[in-house]
């Protein structure tokens, strides 16, 4: 076996690796994530904790709420949250940024979506507004394919019902979850059926299918489609502990379609978000200097060459 597909499969079997609180200890050693369980999120985590153990350090992932991971970051359980959506999280984020317990980085995400779509069999029915929904009704088997129950898209669109906005108080919310969604849309598509659904991006459905995002919902998902920017977090004492750790982070920025290869590779591919991540970067030259420009190793020799040899780029 070569010497840096070794140092990757080293790195694989540590990564999740059970990790105590004393362990991350105040020398930066080990920098701490959170993440709510987004696969978009999880390739933007998954870069940067592999970029992180390229340059000598250790870190550790933790599945929590959003308020969980808010309070976790002021009272210093947490380093990172790489996951803030603005404006959607604007109310339960505003009381950390007023106290300066957490710090918005940079914004690493733009254009997302988040909002009601057709798959192409809807488009060819001419359906492009929420108040054409109503109309192919019985097309559509009068049901909106949400995701998982408790998510707050499914929330909105149950409120739109029960409400009869946009006159689809006769349809019913179908709560599935994120897999099972994009096997539904695959099914529907297989079967020449129109179909209406929450969809996202970054994700791969937008990469998989013909999706066409429906206007006119602005009320109730926010504008530009429910868009919103996604900014890096971090407990506010970290850029001046961890400067080295806070300036690679800060370089840190990605594109839609960054995102969606790698959520691709992770959902089709059964690849560890990690695998898939090292995988995309070591097709990235260009993007792994920019995002190491000015970066170190933990014990202060240059970041690039210690990342390519970590990953196995000769």
């Amino acid at each position: 076996m070569q010497r840096g597909a070794v140092a990757v499969l080293a790195a694989l079997l540590c990564l999740y690796a059970p990790l105590s609180r004393a362990q991350a200890s105040a020398d930066c050693g080990t920098i701490r994530f959170g993440t709510v369980g987004w696969l978009d999120a999880g390739a933007s985590s998954a870069i940067a904790t592999a970029l992180l153990r390229g340059l000598g350090y250790q870190s550790s992932i933790q599945r929590l709420s959003i308020p969980t991971i808010l309070t976790s970051l002021k009272n210093g359980d947490l380093d990172v949250f790489m996951e803030i959506m603005v404006p959607t999280m604007g109310t339960a984020l505003k009381p950390y940024v007023i106290d300066n317990s957490v710090e918005l980085l940079r914004r690493n995400l733009s254009g997302t979506k988040y909002t009601l779509a057709v798959n192409r069999h809807g488009e060819a029915l001419g359906i492009s507004r929420f108040d054409e929904l109503a109309a192919h009704a019985d097309a559509l088997s009068r049901r909106i394919h949400g995701v998982e129950p408790g998510a707050d898209g499914n929330a909105l669109i149950a409120q739109m019902i029960s409400a009869d906005r946009f006159g689809l108080g006769g349809f019913e919310l179908i709560e599935s979850s994120e897999a099972e969604l994009v096997r539904s849309i695959a099914e529907a598509n297989r079967n020449g059926m129109p179909m209406v659904f929450l969809a996202f991006e970054p994700h791969p459905m937008n990469v998989r299918f013909d999706i066409t995002y429906l206007s006119g919902g602005d009320d109730v998902f926010g504008p530009s489609f429910g868009g919103a920017d996604v900014y890096t977090g971090i407990r506010s004492a970290l850029a001046s502990e961890c400067p080295n750790v806070a300036m690679m982070l800060g370089n840190l920025g990605f594109t839609l379609p960054m995102v969606n290869e790698i959520m691709t590779a992770i959902l089709d591919l059964n690849a560890r978000p990690l695998v898939a991540a090292i995988a995309w970067m070591r097709q990235q030259p260009l993007v792994l200097r920019a995002w190491l420009e000015g970066v170190t190793t933990r014990d202060g020799a240059p970041g690039l060459p210690a990342v390519q040899a970590f990953m196995g780029i000769e």
